[in-house]
């Protein structure tokens, strides 16, 4: 036997298995008892985690928060912090009102109702979140942490990025196993794949052909335990997340998920048990345990589980502004896991390689976070694209990869300035709708006083900041942004697209709009369509499911995915969420205090004060009876087209081929790019049952050579 370990700060030893998390399938730690049963943690658990952790890590963590926390602190064993979260009491008076006050913010997410019923082409199960969030709210709990377990879980279902939530007890803590992680290799790239550790799967890449594959976890068959942890992820589509529960250096470049895959990660929660046992196919085992990583350093100045719970999960004494990170500083290095560029950006977003003496491999690993970067950091992050492609173009290569594998999106402007550089004669054109009920109609109607200027910091609920789908017409009133219509079960607002005009700015454009007018004209595709590919692994979200829809539903792009699971047949290219404007909980808060404030302002006479709703605003978000750290919905759904009915995020979009990753993919990228080029575009075979077929093709070019140009620039 095996035993897979780290370094480990040693706490004190608990005899009991956690409560209220879901144990792995087969683990042999035995039931999980209720926390008050023989044996069952102490009260005092956390005290004494405090205490030790107060003894080693006091005088690093002194005067620090969250956001200045050192990433590599040293974990500790899991289990009696598991105990110790186990121990905060649950209030069934608190849980009932915050059940009620969070729906209030979760009436914001756009897909509610399609979620309890979704059409086939949805390939995850139907959701009933506030349907959920009421049967919480009158269950009966051991503890804090089963019910914010509860409330993950219910979070989670819905399998949307944008959508998600930080309960008190875990953000405290995150647990993980602690593993160099796995991976699922095939040795053809064509054959049903096997899992092998990291580290074995190197040696399988050299050529050893003795190493042996993992065939079952904790006793069981490794795809039902990896598909349970599956679960948990906010991808759409189960294949992109399958690919999640690997490691990947993509998951490090474009720090989207956690690097060493969600079997290792768990997504931060309790995985069941002290112990995950792997057994391999020559008979051997390796065992693997769980451990804690303290993300909250004030923790260390409570004594029991009952004081944690008070200073953690009860409103605040005081409100104090959200804690802002600073700029974080550009890597030293390019991406880790990568070749080296020959063109790339500060921070490893945009990445330009060459392939061979005829194809570049443009490689872009988020959509960047201009909350973290300078504000004119989008200009550097086009001009590196720019520059990537005439470099391309002054070698003579001719054809073009763009890898956007393990992208979970970013900025807006920057992936409709990325598609307008591909394209500058095409418009990126969608139909995007936010759920109408009664607190989103009170938002958009108290908005109708701001101007442009004041509207376009607040896109979306202000009827000035968006226009007609196309950009034909603006709206003349909120209530012609709210309109009437109801699509997919879900009462909607009417179709828009934000104001490319109004918010493309010189600092952060989109080309051929607004203040970034000029660049536009006279300018022409670095490409035809046929000499692009697109390549992905599925995790594809947000703005890069935009960017992936814009570019292949406005020419005949192919595209060729990689990995998901074991099984033949055809893998979606985006298999991230596929809306628009995420919204914080903190966000929705401030725009109902705006709200409120002119609502309540007598000189604001153009109000119509009796449309409002005041009862279905929610409440301060600091005021939540139960203090959450964090969360967001999404707020606008994207359609196609405004006469489509189903959003974005309910269809499929196949790749047009589909290849496992073997062994030398995973450790040396350009041989996936290679295999990639080889399959798009050199007839290569593809995985059984996933190449689309050649009539398919043909007439997907001819509807989208019908489609008319736009000579963009300014309007």
């Amino acid at each position: 036997m095996r035993l897979v370990t780290s370094i480990l700060l040693t706490l004190a030893p608990s005899a009991s298995v956690a409560q209220g998390s879901r144990p792995c399938k087969g683990s042999d730690a035995g039931p999980a008892k209720d926390s008050g049963a023989e044996n069952g943690p102490s009260t005092d658990a956390c005290g004494t985690i405090s205490r030790q952790l107060q003894a080693q890590f006091g005088q690093i963590l002194a005067n620090l928060t969250r956001k200045t926390m050192p990433e590599n602190l040293p974990p500790v064993p899991g289990q009696p912090v598991q105990d110790c979260l186990q121990s905060f009491p649950y209030q069934p008076n608190l849980g009932k009102e915050f059940a009620v006050e969070f729906s209030k913010y979760v009436q914001f997410q756009s897909t509610l109702e399609t979620l309890q019923d979704p059409p086939k082409t949805y390939a995850s199960e139907p959701a009933d979140i506030l349907g959920g969030l009421e049967k919480m709210g009158s269950k009966e709990y051991k503890s804090q942490n089963d019910f914010d377990l509860d409330l993950v879980s219910l979070v989670a279902s819905a399998h949307d990025g944008h959508f998600g939530v930080t309960p008190c007890t875990m953000s405290l803590f995150s647990f993980q196993r602690d593993h160099s992680g796995i991976v699922s290799v095939s040795s053809d790239g064509l054959s049903l794949p096997e899992l092998y550790t990291f580290n074995d799967a190197a040696q399988v890449g050299k050529g050893n052909g003795t190493v042996s594959s993992i065939t079952k976890i904790n006793g069981q068959d490794p795809n039902d335990i990896l598909q349970d942890i599956a679960k948990f992820s906010t991808a759409q589509d189960p294949d992109s997340r399958y690919n999640e529960v690997f490691r990947s250096s993509y998951w490090l470049a474009g720090e989207s998920s956690s690097a060493n895959g969600t079997f290792v990660d768990n997504g931060g929660l309790w995985p069941g048990a002290n112990i995950t046992t792997l057994t391999f196919s020559n008979g051997s085992t390796a065992e693997m345990p769980t451990v804690a990583i303290l993300r909250e350093p004030q923790f260390l100045s409570t004594a029991s589980g009952q004081e944690a719970f008070e200073a953690f999960c009860r409103p605040p004494k005081e409100n104090k502004p959200p804690e802002k990170g600073e700029k974080r500083p550009p890597p030293e290095s390019s991406a880790v896991g990568f070749p080296e560029p020959f063109m790339r950006d500060p921070y490893n977003e945009v990445n330009g390689y060459f392939l061979d003496k005829e194809t570049t491999v443009m490689y872009i690993s988020t959509f960047g976070t201009d909350e973290e970067e300078s504000k004119d950091y989008p200009v550097t992050y086009a001009d590196t694209m720019k520059n990537i492609i005439a470099k391309s173009k002054e070698s003579g290569r001719t054809k073009m990869i763009i890898d956007i594998s393990g992208n979970g999106g970013g900025s807006a402007n920057r992936l409709y300035n990325m598609f307008r550089i591909f394209f500058p004669d095409k418009l990126p054109n969608e139909a995007l709708r936010f759920r109408r009920h009664p607190a989103s109609q009170s938002l958009v109607e108290a908005f109708r006083v701001f101007n442009d200027t004041e509207a376009s910091e607040l896109p979306s609920v202000a009827f000035r900041a968006v226009a007609s789908p196309g950009l034909k017409t603006k709206f003349n009133s909120p209530e012609e942004l709210l309109g009437d219509q109801t699509l997919s079960r879900v009462k909607v607002s009417s179709a828009y697209n934000l104001d490319y005009n109004l918010i493309s700015t010189k600092s952060n454009p989109i080309t051929g709009f607004g203040e970034a007018a000029a660049q536009a004209q006279n300018a022409s595709s670095p490409y035809a369509p046929e000499d692009l590919l697109i390549m992905g692994n599925g995790h594809c979200h947000s703005s890069c499911a935009e960017f992936v829809h814009f570019m292949t539903t406005n020419a005949p792009i192919r595209t060729v995915v990689f990995g998901g699971q074991p099984k033949p047949g055809p893998m979606q290219i985006i298999g991230g969420v596929r809306g628009a404007l995420v919204m914080d909980y903190e966000q929705i808060s401030d725009l109902t205090g705006e709200a409120l404030e002119i609502i309540n302002d007598p000189q604001a006479k153009e109000v119509r004060k009796e449309e409002l709703a005041m009862d279905a605003l929610p409440i301060p978000f600091s005021s939540l009876p139960i203090r959450l750290l964090g969360g967001s919905v999404n707020y606008e759904s994207v359609f196609p087209s405004a006469e489509d009915e189903v959003p974005l995020q309910f269809q499929t979009k196949n790749a047009d081929c589909r290849l496992f990753y073997t062994a030398e993919n995973i450790f040396n990228p350009m041989t996936a790019w290679k295999a990639a080029k080889d399959a798009g575009w050199g007839g290569a075979k593809c995985v059984e049952g996933s190449k689309q077929k050649e009539e398919q093709q043909q007439k997907r070019e001819q509807v989208l050579a019908s489609r008319p140009r736009i000579r963009g620039s300014s309007r």
